[in-house]
């Protein structure tokens, strides 16, 4: 059937509705779904509040979801105000799965929209329950772009709507405009990517809010970083299953920061085991044994013949002194036997006991 879209009003909150369907909020709605695929049911649109808005903001921006409602705000006209409003999901569909589809279709909703050529869309990949299930079901944890608050459930009649971000929360805006930043963020999307698998989408983001030192930042802001990543193709959702899993890089982001991102490791190569000794003969054994034998010979030999040599040369050392010694001994006993030496020696002993003369 053709998708109808209903507008009201949250709880008691007094809104010109007239006015928002004069501007077009319900062909809005209708160029979102069809863009989606989800242009075959009936929606009903909450208004929660109104918000400022400025010349720059997006006709419509998706900001969360619950498993009951997806959060969306929209500025169907070219004033300078616009709504915060609850999408409610129709039996069988479930928030997160169409905030999916309707974050992918945002892009191409642009102030042109009412004049603008419809591009070719993908439909949505829908997680569907069964209708009895979604009253039992728990709140799913809320992601980085979803509000921090709850809004009134389907049909009921609270007051409460999605906060409004706190100025100076940690303003994260020039991260998705300046260059520099871009790459910081892309290089700890792709570490923290490296570090996983990651569970979910929340843990994913606050590792890389940690890595990047986001203390104490509004998430609302941290996840609008993500959106205009998304949006500016750098960046893509991952799942697990049919649920997120955190954000990985296109290529168009591999390319920004090739330059800061490591080669990864080569593999290293297993130890090949060490080749088993072969078997050892007996002869082999005896032949050991033999070299060993003389090993120790050919030691003792060379030894032997060394010392040989040592004594010979001291041997001919001895012998020579020994001539030498023999030939000055033949000299002194030539000295000692010669007669007139001994005549000498008798007359000066003689010539020495006479008395002298007076």
């Amino acid at each position: 059937m053709p998708a109808e879209v209903v507008i009201e009003a949250a709880g008691d909150h007094a809104f010109d509705l007239g006015h928002l369907r004069r501007q077009g909020g319900e062909e809005l709605l209708l160029r979102l779904l069809h863009e989606a695929g989800l242009d075959d049911r009936r929606w009903r649109l909450r208004v929660e509040k109104k918000v400022a808005c400025g010349a720059e903001t997006r006709p419509v921006t998706v900001v969360g979801f619950k498993p009951w409602c997806c959060y969306v705000k929209i500025k169907p006209g070219d004033n300078n105000s616009g709504h915060y409003c609850s999408l409610l999901m129709p039996d069988g569909l479930r928030g997160e799965a169409v905030y999916e589809a309707l974050k992918g279709a945002e892009e191409r909703i642009d102030r042109n929209w009412r004049n603008g050529p419809k591009e070719p869309m993908e439909l949505a990949r829908l997680a569907s329950v069964a209708p009895d299930d979604r009253g039992a079901e728990a709140p799913a944890a809320p992601g980085p772009d979803e509000p921090a608050e709850d809004v009134a459930a389907p049909g009921g009649t609270g007051t409460s709507g999605p906060p409004v971000e706190e100025p100076g929360r940690g303003d994260l805006r020039s991260w998705g405009k300046e260059p520099e930043k871009i790459r910081l963020v892309l290089l700890a999307t792709h570490e923290v990517e490296q570090a996983g698998p990651w569970p979910a989408r929340d843990d994913f983001v606050s590792a890389v809010a940690d890595r990047l030192g986001w203390k104490d930042v509004d998430r609302h802001a941290i996840g609008r970083v993500f959106a205009v990543l998304v949006r500016g193709k750098y960046l893509c959702q991952a799942r697990r299953g049919s649920r997120g899993a955190g954000y990985t890089l296109t290529d168009k982001g591999r390319q920004l920061i090739q330059d800061l991102m490591a080669p990864p490791t080569p593999p290293t190569p297993p130890t090949p085991p060490p080749a088993p000794a072969p078997p050892v003969s007996a002869a082999a054994v005896v032949a050991e044994q033999l070299s060993q034998g003389l090993e120790g010979f050919a030691q003792r030999f060379t030894e032997a013949s060394q010392r040989l040599r040592a004594i010979r040369s001291r041997r001919a050392e001895l012998l020579a002194e020994i001539t030498q010694l023999d030939e000055e001994a033949r000299g002194l006993e030539q000295l000692l036997g010669n007669a007139e030496v001994h005549a000498l020696i008798r007359r000066l002993l003689e010539a020495g006991g006479k008395p002298g003369k007076e």
